[in-house]
């Protein structure tokens, strides 16, 4: 029997009756004579990540003997009752996951009630924004794209050359190939997930490509780009869908159609899908370099290499503004800053001391005077 998942009881089906019903509201397709819901323009991800931040303050409160008949949303988010809650979720989570929960948590609130006041909120959330810090330390696990694309080819090339082309080998090359996609086109992992032969990874046309429609993107934004034609890419595609593939297919099951599916034949899980990177990368550099990070990686080599042309990074991670990638994607400027600015004392250093070379002697003792003294 399979496992339940742990959030599944943070579902808003487990949520009181009236607070069940206000979210379903929030989360109203309308048409063109209803209005949708506040919640209906987010992304699927943003919306589930709101659902499981309240359901988790639901329980909470349960847990604690608190009152979950909130016919008065107020009652809720009072000062005393949000400060247990953020000491709880930092018994088990680092504060920096604690302030990423709080924020969904009034991002769902507000859904809900949009004239909520949550000044007390807002106040517990700009405590831990000072006190939060990373705790993950992304420079030191960053892999350039240049790594990426090495390792992605010699894992399937080692695919390739095993002798036993079995289970175990189809998913070396999958992996394989999933690095290399994710690093010259670094969609989000969602999206490899859902990723579907014909209708998301168009091959038999005149230009391979990705296409993904507006409501399949978190941006909420058509994406379309080209198969890479470097590193016979669509080659490699080709030979995985017709060689490797297979052997993944269960042989009583219908094939979903997932262009990355599992040893099970199903679609690979957001937890499989990350491991798969995850331990291959690991095995062959030592670095925990996770799903997510290809995206860091894309734009940080642009603003390393190609600083003047650092506006076309918004558009490969498919932002809205340039400033979100700068902020959030990016990384080691300061490192990089800093080391500039020791070269530059270096070079200022070495130029002074050349110049006070020539105005001596050798011997040391310093020229006279043109005139004389």
């Amino acid at each position: 029997m399979k496992k339940p998942r742990r959030y599944d009881a943070w579902r808003h089906e487990r949520w009181p009756q009236k607070l069940q019903q206000a979210w379903l509201d929030a989360n109203f397709v309308g048409d063109a004579l209803t209005p949708s819901g506040p919640a209906a323009i987010l992304a699927p991800r943003t919306r589930e990540n709101a659902e499981l931040a309240l359901g988790r303050y639901i329980e909470f409160r349960r847990d604690c003997g608190l009152s979950t008949d909130l016919s008065n949303l107020g009652y809720m988010i009072q000062l005393p009752d949000l400060r247990a809650y953020a000491h709880h979720l930092l018994k088990t989570l680092k504060p920096q996951t604690v302030l990423l929960g709080l924020t969904s948590l009034c991002r769902a609130l507000r859904l809900i009630d949009e004239h909520l006041d949550q000044s007390d909120f807002r106040k517990v959330i700009r405590r831990f924004a000072r006190i939060a810090k990373r705790s993950r330390d992304i420079d030191s696990r960053l892999l350039s794209p240049i790594q990426l694309v090495e390792k992605a080819l010699e894992i399937m090339d080692e695919a390739e050359q095993d002798p036993v082309q079995g289970i175990r080998t189809a998913e070396t090359f999958r992996n394989g190939l999933l690095i290399l996609g994710a690093t010259l086109c670094p969609l989000r992992r969602e999206n490899w997930r859902m990723m579907k032969i014909g209708e998301h990874v168009i091959i038999e046309e005149a230009m391979p490509k990705f296409r993904f429609e507006s409501d399949t993107m978190k941006g909420r934004r058509p994406f379309e780009c080209p198969l890479p034609n470097e590193y016979s890419y669509v080659q490699r595609l080709q030979r995985y869908i017709s060689h490797f593939r297979p052997r993944l297919l269960k042989a009583n099951q219908p094939d979903p159609g997932f262009l990355f599916i599992s040893r099970n034949g199903g679609q690979m899980g957001r937890a499989t899908i990350s491991m798969a990177v995850e331990l291959t990368l690991m095995r062959r550099t030592t670095k925990r370099f996770s799903f997510h990070m290809f995206r860091y990686s894309a734009a940080t080599f642009i603003s390393e290499f190609a600083p003047e042309r650092m506006h076309i990074s918004r558009d490969i991670l498919h932002h809205r503004t340039l400033r979100t990638t700068a902020q959030y994607y990016i990384k080691g400027q300061q490192t990089r800053a800093i080391e500039m600015y020791q070269k530059l004392v270096a070079a200022a250093v070495k130029r002074a001391k050349r110049r006070g070379t020539k105005r001596s002697k050798p011997n040391g003792k310093p020229r006279p005077r043109k005139g004389g003294a």
